[in-house]
């Protein structure tokens, strides 16, 4: 019972992050918005964010759907790979 109330609230968690994620990059774009400020806009713990995702470049595919060109050409250069 323990480990599925468990996964319940990571669930939750993971849902909020994406909600706010997606909120403050289309707000802010890539570059000004910080795993920090997404923690904190969803009521978690930093930790809470790596726990469901491995940086901010997961963070904000998985909250946008892709990488944009624009975080494309910040991340990759001009060539965009």
């Amino acid at each position: 019972m323990a480990a599925t109330k468990r996964k319940e609230a990571m669930a939750a968690n993971r849902d909020k992050l994406l909600a706010h994620a997606k909120a403050l990059f289309t707000a802010r774009g890539y570059e000004a918005v910080g795993v920090r400020d997404v923690a904190a806009a969803a009521g978690v713990s930093t930790g809470a964010v790596f726990s469901q995702f491995s940086g901010k470049i997961a963070l904000y595919e998985a909250a946008m759907g892709t990488l944009s060109p624009e975080v494309a050409r910040f991340l990759y250069g001009a060539s965009g790979q």
